[in-house]
């Protein structure tokens, strides 16, 4: 973790150049360290009036925010910059410590609320970053407050408000209404309204997870208990809970498109946990099949990679992509064939119900269907087909999920509907575990179970539909001001 402390004692009142680049460093790395997900890009400028000096942005997401650094707190100067900045969000970062008293600087954070601004210093995004070592739901607090924090956070306050939320998950956990409240408050007076919400309902989410009905949060009204990304993970990475009722409950808004945002989780417990009570309802746009030559587990297990929900089943894993067919990984080559007779069995003994079967030399195709809707792989003619073609291979087959039609692809090893139609995962795997991997039946067991619906109710949780700050500061000119002595300007370095 950086020192700004130590940054600071170790400037030169010689170099004012190599003191604003060791400052910037020093706060770029700050900023990472609060937030490792943060792009920080530095710009030419230092203390300028209305270019900022840093520039973040964040994966996937198209808003930045300016960072504009100060060398000393000045009530009057911060007001005013506020004044001229407000409109773009921007976090005015003094290099010197913000006096702890907040109280004496009503005006100021008032002021810096109402524009969604962010007056801080290093020193409370340090104190940020060690109330998260010990405390994780803190790092959520910490990403939240790079993007979306206003009004004044000093060392003091930084470190209250880690406390704070930090109580209001325990408390959420515990049904406590008392430490829950306090954590809503908190979030709501240090971050703006979409940041506050994200962390609203994560302890939403874990307070109905807890088996506290929805309507008795203390909290904002009309929220849902949908975990955004980030928040989904935290949990998932808490040590195991073995409540298999709080996992269906934590997930009564889950979808697959939330899951595949994960981009990348192994497969915890708590992530088995989590969809052994909500996988039944979860849909998705295509599975594909890909074999796999490393070690897996005895049984079939849920995992999440390359932004898709995988289902590992003995040497092979099945892909859903929750949205389209290109979000899923690329096939593999050489897939293995089978033979009509193959497809045949392996549809009648798993009830797949089969639309048309397709077979190809190259040169030319044949398809063999049938008329009202009747079940192909019934038909005692399929296995000569065959014979009708020298050569010929198994290329796709069209099988029926309720009404709509799944084409399954043997050279892909992908099933997936036409258009915009979207699947149940048990609907997808249900073909696509027959017909592509043919497992053995304990394997198959096991898959139809994890996909099906528990047969163990939960209860239903949801049920309601300036002057006096001038004089507190040290007026004389800050260390830091003095280091970089004539560099306040408009114009580039």
């Amino acid at each position: 973790m950086i020192d700004f402390a130590e940054v600071v004692r170790s400037l030169d009142a010689d170099d004012p150049r190599g003191n604003i680049t060791a400052i910037k460093d020093a706060v770029k790395e700050q900023l990472q360290a609060t937030d490792n997900r943060v792009h920080v890009d530095v710009t030419d400028h230092f203390n300028h009036s209305f270019v900022p000096d840093l520039v973040l942005s964040w994966p996937g997401t198209k808003g930045t925010r300016q960072v504009f650094l100060r060398t000393a707190f000045h009530e009057a100067d911060i007001r005013r910059d506020i004044d001229t900045l407000g409109a773009e969000r921007p976090i005015l970062l003094s290099l010197a410590r913000l006096p702890d008293r907040d109280e004496s600087n009503a005006i100021l954070s008032r002021r810096a609320k109402e524009t969604n601004s962010l007056v801080a210093d290093p020193y409370g995004l340090e104190v940020l970053d060690e109330t998260a070592a010990t405390k994780p739901v803190v790092t959520l607090l910490s990403h939240a407050v790079l993007q979306g924090g206003r009004g004044l956070m000093s060392s003091n306050s930084a470190r209250a408000s880690g406390d704070s939320v930090d109580a209001g998950f325990d408390g959420a956990r515990a049904g406590d209404p008392t430490t829950t409240s306090a954590a809503v408050d908190e979030a709501a007076d240090l971050l703006d309204s979409y940041r506050a919400s994200q962390i609203n309902r994560l302890l939403h989410a874990v307070w109905v997870g807890s088996g506290r009905p929805a309507s008795s949060f203390p909290g904002a009204a009309g929220l849902t208990a949908i975990l955004d990304a980030e928040s989904l993970r935290f949990v998932l990475d808490l040590p195991d809970i073995d409540d298999p009722d709080f996992w269906t409950r934590l997930g009564s808004g889950l979808t697959t498109d939330r899951l595949c945002e994960l981009q990348s989780f192994p497969a915890s417990e708590n992530l088995q946990r989590l969809l052994a009570g909500n996988a039944h309802r979860l849909i998705a746009k295509a599975a594909r099949v890909l074999r796999r030559t490393e070690t897996w587990p005895d049984s079939p297990e849920w995992s999440v990679a390359a932004s898709n929900l995988v289902l590992r089943i003995e040497n092979s894993a099945i892909h859903f992509a929750p949205r389209a067919v290109d979000q899923l990984p690329s096939p593999q080559p050489d897939q293995p064939a089978i033979t009509v007779d193959q497809l045949q069995i392996r549809a009648q003994s798993s009830r797949v119900r089969l639309g048309e079967v397709r077979l190809s030399n190259g040169d030319h195709v044949i398809s063999y269907g049938a008329e009202d809707d009747a079940d192909v792989a019934q038909a005692a003619a399929l296995a000569s087909m065959q014979q009708l073609i020298p050569n010929a291979t198994l290329t796709a087959a069209t099988a029926f999920a309720g009404t709509k039609e799944v084409r399954c692809t043997f050279s892909t090893r992908t099933a997936a509907g036409n258009s915009s139609a979207r699947f149940l995962l048990s609907e997808l795997a249900g073909i696509a575990v027959p017909l592509f991997i043919a497992p053995d039946p304990s394997s198959a067991s096991s898959v139809e179970a994890m996909l099906a619906r528990t047969t163990r109710e939960v209860e239903n949780v949801d049920d309601a539909p300036h002057s006096a700050i001038e004089q507190a500061v040290d007026p004389m000119p800050s260390a830091i001001e003095r280091a970089v002595d004539r560099s306040r300007t408009d114009a580039p370095e």
